[in-house]
């Protein structure tokens, strides 16, 4: 018995990584604790929310099958909060997404049923939001009108940060690169974008993201509001193939497979999210991990994954997408078959219009002068 036990210890100290659970690898199957309720109520609410649309089922072009995602969403859940990830703690503390802060923000049900707006812009794209801004002004502030709009700094000049201050009716931040990874600095990167979210959801328990070419109808958003807030996270689907469309390297930090992830894209252009613990260490505490690891959501020459080919040049990870990548990955892992739930029509509530751009706030000024 003495030899076996000695045997046995030695094994372990010699070969430790054998019996390390890795992100990905193993599922656990145990349903949710009594002190998970709140995992298992928003298990049942996916379960009773089953569509299955084929327009949502995997993209089998290719032919290829390599097993499919566990039935139950606790087991999905659980291989995403699992995701391993290489940053120091420190960052999480800060954006209070370790499990400590995740719990002290969640003491209080989510109560909000307006988000706060969000959005951010570089020097290069500030016409661009002035239409977003001029766009907010006539459609939403009109029928929201306390509602609250911050506006981020991520690089402009001077003279446009003066203009958001006099004209914008918006709270205007600037994002410190310098608490985060360097490669945050890179804005082709796009991992300042769930930093920018998830900071917001540390004051506010609902967000809604715009990038700067969102424009509203001027409809109401009461019922986008309402669904929101019942899945916790709304976005808008897309038309490629994720496993197309993320870099291998992204797959790789994941411990997760590229041909499990031939479903369509999702677009993280506009989105809510309610802050709960589900949507805190299902969706945004993996999403903000992966974009401060570089290599996971940044890579390297991000200009030359910009461009994804068609036809039969296709092939998976031909580009990338970096944060829509990401955020549609972990959304297809935890919701796969019933990823619709997560959706919403942006032709009920607006368009998405890159190439629109004006003075708006320019003109306000010319005419106060």
């Amino acid at each position: 018995m003495t030899l076996v036990l000695f045997i046995v210890l030695t094994w372990l100290l010699c070969f430790p990584g054998n019996f390390m659970i890795h992100s990905g690898s193993r599922t656990n199957h145990t349903p949710a604790s009594k002190s998970q309720s709140w995992l298992q109520e928003y298990a049942d609410f996916v379960n009773k929310s089953i569509l299955r649309d084929d327009m949502y089922k995997p993209n089998r072009s290719d032919n290829i099958l390599c097993g499919k995602f566990p039935e139950k969403f606790y087991e999905n859940f659980n291989v995403v909060k699992n995701y391993t990830f290489r940053i120091p703690v420190e960052y999480l503390s800060k954006l209070q997404l370790d499990r400590p802060d995740i719990e002290k923000l969640n003491v209080k049900p989510a109560t909000s049923s307006v988000p706060v707006l969000v959005t951010a812009s570089s020097a290069n794209h500030f016409n661009e939001a002035q239409s977003l801004i001029k766009n907010i002004h006539e459609k939403v502030m009109s029928q929201y009108p306390g509602i609250k709009f911050i506006f981020y700094d991520i690089g402009l000049k001077e003279s446009q940060v003066k203009l958001l201050k006099r004209h914008c009716r918006c709270e205007v931040r600037t994002l410190s690169f310098t608490s985060y990874p360097e490669h945050v600095r890179k804005l082709l990167g796009y991992t300042w974008k769930p930093i920018i979210i998830q900071t917001v959801l540390t004051e506010f328990d609902f967000v809604m993201w715009m990038d700067a070419s969102v424009r509203f109808h001027g409809t109401s958003l009461d019922s986008l509001f309402s669904e929101a807030s019942k899945t916790g996270i709304k976005l808008v689907p897309g038309g490629g193939s994720i496993a197309v469309r993320t870099h291998l390297n992204t797959f790789r930090a994941l411990g997760e497979r590229p041909c499990m992830f031939h479903w369509p894209e999702l677009e993280a252009t506009w989105m809510l999210v309610r802050r709960t613990k589900v949507i805190m260490h299902g969706v945004m505490k993996p999403w903000v991990s992966c974009a401060l690891q570089f290599g996971c959501m940044a890579q390297p020459n991000p200009k030359t994954m910009l461009v994804c080919p068609w036809g039969n040049k296709k092939k998976f990870g031909s580009c990338h997408r970096f944060d829509q990548s990401v955020i549609g990955l972990i959304l297809t892992r935890l919701f796969n078959y019933n990823v619709q739930l997560a959706h919403f029509k942006v032709s009920e509530y607006g368009i998405i219009r890159r190439e629109d751009r004006s003075n708006y706030l320019e003109k306000i000024e010319m005419h106060q002068d």
